[in-house]
């Protein structure tokens, strides 16, 4: 049987059942109050009953349905009490567990000192406990660290949910997150994690890989490094940077500066993003899933270069360095999140969209002749940018904010703040770019790196298309680099 332990070694330590798909896990319970089942109009069999919270000392249940994981609030903090305190009212005061499963069956021991059962049966992703995360997660706890009187026995609710049996995977798994979505109102569920319960950031995760523990996924998301980036931020960071959303001046942008990307308008980053999920559609900011593990690495070596750097002008004298930023201050810095032992100036993160989209006319877009983006990449490889312009870029910045009264909020609005390019295009005077120092095909994640030296380059561009063909022609200029992600 899969265990999982969360917050290990921490007093919020506690462990549930993870589920294999396909892999049948049965669970059973024991001292069972009150069962009653039937058939709704949809036909899906619904069971309820009370069970004894004791049997969750050594039964674990999943929590794959949940949208959210449980942690420390002041719902827990009341449980415990009433656990602590008066436990036999526990069934009274709590709206107890929903789960999904894919059986529900009933034992009735009619035998002297026999107590009935109830055996529940899971096999499939998205199952277990749909409502009531908290719920179990305090009684886990508190069972573990002995808060419960030994003598008094608890009860807890129980709503156990079967779908039909002709329902698909698919289909069942939307069943669920709307559920779930529906059920989770004691605090107002976050839609980040209905997004990441739907599957919205399965792409983005699977890109990552072993690095996507560097954002948070969803409320509570244990899995999360210190410090990860929400991944709302993330998507604002992707937004500031991309040439589909804001102005690239060498390239057709629907928008001006990346300004609502940093000063965090939802209605400009996060709701058209979701909407396009949830009717099936390609967001728009998709094309720049490929550089998220660049994008965060590029933030954090900023981050890093504004602690560090020299700075032959006088920036450490300004007001945005002393006063803003904190110099000296506690809270001046962090830990780097790539780099625990790498300590980095704690800009925030509307300063760091600020500063990180001044780099957008460094991001390089290839379109095929149907419109469609097919590779995203960078005309020069950004950290050497951040080396030589990070110097000019931060008077630049230290001016708007003495311009601006050294007053933060007019700081972030101040439009003149997002025009101080690290790099910038003119078409009229033909300082246009030439070919990308890297790109990365969307679709396939493979990369490219330019490379004018015939005998190693074994790609070449092809404008039709919009994506690379291999060739021995002599005309070819880039390198396919097989094992980078």
């Amino acid at each position: 049987m899969p265990l999982f332990t969360e917050h290990e070694a921490t007093q919020n330590e506690f462990t549930h059942l993870q589920i294999n798909p396909g892999d049948e896990e049965t669970i059973e319970l024991e001292d069972i109050q009150d069962y009653h089942e039937g058939t709704d109009s949809l036909n899906n069999k619904i069971a309820r009953f009370r069970f004894n919270g004791k049997n969750l000392m050594k039964t674990y249940l999943p929590l794959e349905a949940n949208p959210r994981e449980p942690g420390s609030s002041t719902a827990v903090t009341r449980m415990r009490l009433t656990l602590k305190e008066t436990a036999e009212t526990f069934h009274l005061k709590n709206n107890g567990l929903t789960i999904f499963a894919s059986s529900v069956e009933f034992e009735e021991n009619k035998v002297m000192m026999k107590k009935n059962k109830v055996m529940m049966k899971f096999d499939r992703g998205n199952q277990g406990i749909c409502n009531g995360g908290h719920t179990y997660f305090t009684i886990a706890t508190a069972l573990s660290r002995a808060e419960i009187q030994a003598e008094k026995d608890f009860y807890v609710n129980c709503e156990v949910i079967v779908h039909p049996a002709g329902m698909g995977d698919e289909e069942i798994r939307l069943a669920t997150v709307e559920i779930s979505r529906a059920r989770n109102t004691n605090s107002q569920l976050k839609p980040f994690s209905m997004a990441d319960q739907l599957g919205f950031f399965d792409q983005m995760q699977e890109i990552m890989g072993e690095n996507k523990n560097l954002v948070s996924w969803h409320e509570n998301d244990s899995s999360a490094v210190n410090n990860a980036i929400q991944v709302t931020e993330l998507l604002r960071y992707l937004a500031c940077l991309s040439p589909d959303m804001f102005a690239h001046s060498y390239l057709p942008s629907p928008n001006s500066n990346h300004k609502p990307a940093s000063t965090g308008s939802k209605a400009k980053i996060w709701d058209p993003w979701f909407t396009k999920c949830e009717n099936g559609e390609r967001p728009i900011l998709s094309s720049m899933y490929p550089m998220i593990i660049e994008i965060i690495s590029l933030k954090e070596y900023i981050a890093e270069r504004i602690l560090t750097s020299e700075f032959p002008s006088n920036f450490r004298m300004t007001n945005l360095w002393q006063i803003y930023m904190g110099a000296g201050s506690e809270g001046h810095t962090r830990k780097s999140l790539l780099d625990q032992e790498i300590d980095v100036i704690n800009l925030g993160v509307t300063v760091e969209i600020m500063i990180l989209g001044l780099l957008r006319d460094n991001v390089a877009r290839v379109r095929n002749n149907r419109g469609k983006t097919t590779m995203i990449g960078w005309y020069r490889m950004p950290q050497e940018l951040v080396d030589l312009k990070l110097d000019a870029t931060m008077s630049a910045l230290a001016n708007v904010f003495m311009s601006s009264s050294n007053d933060a909020k007019a700081f972030i609005r101040a439009d003149s703040a997002y025009s101080n390019q690290m790099i910038k295009w003119d078409p009229a005077l033909d300082h246009t770019p030439k070919d990308p120092v890297k790109l990365v095909d969307i679709e396939t994640l493979k990369v490219y790196m330019s490379e004018m030296n015939a005998d190693v380059a074994d790609h070449i561009l092809e404008p039709q298309s919009g994506r690379m063909i291999a060739c021995e022609d002599g005309n070819q200029n880039y390198k396919e680099i097989r094992d980078e992600r």
